[in-house]
């Protein structure tokens, strides 16, 4: 059997009793017969971190959690993780927009855009980055071609005449070994009384560098430049509200 990841929000300032509404709640959308790959798995819950977060940053530590394989919430037949969430009345919210060079071509995960973003964003006193999203990705690219380096061979195949690929055709190191073998190759077929499976068959070179196997040049698209528009969501929470619980996010994997 498999394994997969769950996230539920479930509100309620209490743990235990969030934890066992949620759990119902995924049985009765994902049945209680077992290996649902959800919430309805689970009979217990550790509690990650005993200060409460906004739903995004619960989100984002959940997630970060996962991907590492925390052993707290590892195990498909082990406890839910549990993150206390903030009461949105707790929090007060400012968003900003930076750019930033990034020299890397893919997907940038969101704990590197964290870093990218924070030298950029001045935080005054009891604020932190909640989220960063990437609003614009402008991407330049140029092409680079190059020879690959070491000597080279000209190997020759028997194909069938037009074809578009080597597929099971067997190597001959001259033309006239390919020649040899073709001839051989077609009086056994003469022989037989039959004929060969393809009606014309002819001879064909292919070069590749010795050793690695490597065409002779290379071409692809580098990357040239990149550029990030971010909007940076920053949050500060109000020390007289700080524990005001709202709900509890539970995550991590399940059977399935």
């Amino acid at each position: 059997m498999g394994a997969c990841t769950f996230s539920d929000f479930q509100q309620g300032s209490d743990a235990k009793s969030a934890f066992s509404e949620a759990v119902s709640d995924s049985r009765y959308e994902n049945g209680a017969g077992g290996y649902s790959g959800s919430l309805a798995e689970k009979s217990s819950f550790h509690v990650i971190q005993s200060n409460p977060v906004s739903l995004t940053e619960a989100n984002r530590i959940a997630e970060r959690l996962i991907e590492a394989e925390d052993p707290r919430i590892d195990d498909k037949w082990g406890p839910a993780g549990a993150i206390p969430v903030l009461d949105d009345s707790a929090i007060s919210r400012r968003s900003r927009t930076v750019t930033v060079k990034h020299l890397e071509d893919g997907y940038v995960m969101p704990e590197q855009l964290l870093k990218l973003a924070a030298p950029l964003v001045p935080l005054k006193a009891g604020e932190r980055i909640e989220n960063v999203k990437i609003v614009k990705d402008e991407i330049k690219r140029r092409p680079v071609v190059k020879a690959t380096e070491g000597k080279s061979s000209t190997r020759y195949y028997i194909v069938p005449r037009g074809a578009t690929s080597l597929h099971s055709a067997i190597a001959h190191p001259t033309v006239a070994a390919a020649r040899k073998a073709l001839t051989e190759h077609l009086k056994a077929k003469a022989s037989e009384g039959g004929q060969p499976l393809h009606k014309e068959l002819e001879i064909v070179g292919f070069v590749r560098r010795d050793g690695t196997g490597s065409g002779l040049v290379t071409g692809q698209l580098e990357l040239k430049s990149r550029t990030l528009k971010l909007e940076v969501s920053v949050v500060k929470t109000d020390p007289k509200k700080g524990s005001a619980v709202a709900g509890w996010l539970f995550f991590g994997w399940a059977s399935s």
